[in-house]
C-alpha cells in the first residue's frame, strides 16, 4: 500500500468514527436533555429563531460556545422568569430570561418581546401548578408562527385571549384610515406587569412546595431508621 493509500484509508477510518460520534450524540440528546431535535450537542443557552415574517420556519437554537443545534420544542421545569436588556445600534432592547432546569442541568431562554414570547407567558398563567413543563413552536396552518405548551403532559390554554389583547393594542392609520403601524407598549405594559408576576408566584409555589416535599421524605427516611 502507497503512503497515499494509507492516508486515505486513515481519513476513512476517522470519518466513520466521527459519524458514529455524532450519532452516539443524537441518541444522548433526544433521550436524556429535552431538546426535539435530531442534531448533535448539548447545550445550555436558548433563543428562539425564525420569527421573521419572510422566514420558513421557526425553531429554538441551543448553543454552548461555537456549538449550535436546532430544536423543535424544550422540556424542563421552570425555574424562574427575568427581565433583561441589551443595547444595539445605541438603543436598549428589553428581553426576558426564562431558565428551566432538571435534576442535573439549567437553561436559559433568552427572548425578545414577541407574539410567541407573549403567548408562552399565557399558556403558563393558566397552570394551577407548574411542573414538567413542555414548549413547542411551529408553524400553524395559516403559516403563522406560534406555540404549543403542555404543563404535566396537559395541554396549556391562553388566560388572555385574542380580542382582549386587541384592546390593548393601538393602531396608527394613515389619512385613508390605512394600519400603518402598531403599538403594542400597552399590552406589554399589561404582561410584564400583570402576567409576569402571577407566572413568577405560581413558579415560586411549585418550588416552594417541591422543596417541603423533599424535607418531608428526609423526614420520613429518619424516622424509618433502626436506632
Amino acid at each position: 500500500m502507497t503512503d497515499k493509500e494509507t492516508q486515505d484509508a486513515i481519513g476513512d477510518i476517522k470519518n466513520k468514527l466521527d459519524s458514529l460520534k455524532n450519532w452516539t450524540f443524537k441518541i444522548n440528546l433526544n433521550n436524556t436533555m429535552g431538546f426535539g431535535t435530531t442534531t448533535t450537542s448539548d447545550n445550555y443557552f436558548i433563543k428562539i429563531r425564525g420569527l421573521k415574517k419572510w422566514e420558513d420556519k421557526v425553531y429554538f437554537e441551543v448553543t454552548k460556545g461555537e456549538e449550535k443545534i436546532e430544536a423543535t420544542f424544550i422540556e424542563w421545569n421552570v425555574v424562574s422568569i427575568e427581565p433583561s436588556s441589551y443595547e444595539y445600534e445605541w438603543t436598549v432592547r428589553n428581553t426576558y430570561k426564562l431558565t428551566l432546569e432538571d435534576a442535573d442541568w439549567k437553561y436559559t431562554l433568552d427572548t425578545a418581546y414577541t407574539g410567541v414570547w407573549r403567548a408562552i407567558l399565557n399558556c403558563l398563567w393558566s397552570a394551577e401548578k407548574l411542573g414538567k413543563v413542555k414548549i413547542s413552536v411551529y408553524i400553524n396552518k395559516k403559516g403563522f408562527k406560534s406555540v404549543y405548551v403542555e404543563n404535566n403532559w396537559e395541554s396549556l390554554k391562553w388566560s388572555v385571549s385574542i380580542d382582549e389583547q386587541k384592546t390593548m393594542i393601538e393602531e396608527i392609520k394613515n389619512k385613508k384610515w390605512e394600519v400603518i403601524q402598531r403599538d403594542y407598549a400597552q399590552l406589554e405594559e399589561h404582561f410584564r406587569d400583570i402576567v409576569i408576576p402571577k407566572v413568577k408566584a405560581n413558579i415560586w409555589e411549585a418550588v416552594v412546595k417541591e422543596e417541603v416535599k423533599e424535607e418531608v421524605k428526609k423526614d420520613m427516611e429518619i424516622e424509618e431508621l433502626p436506632f
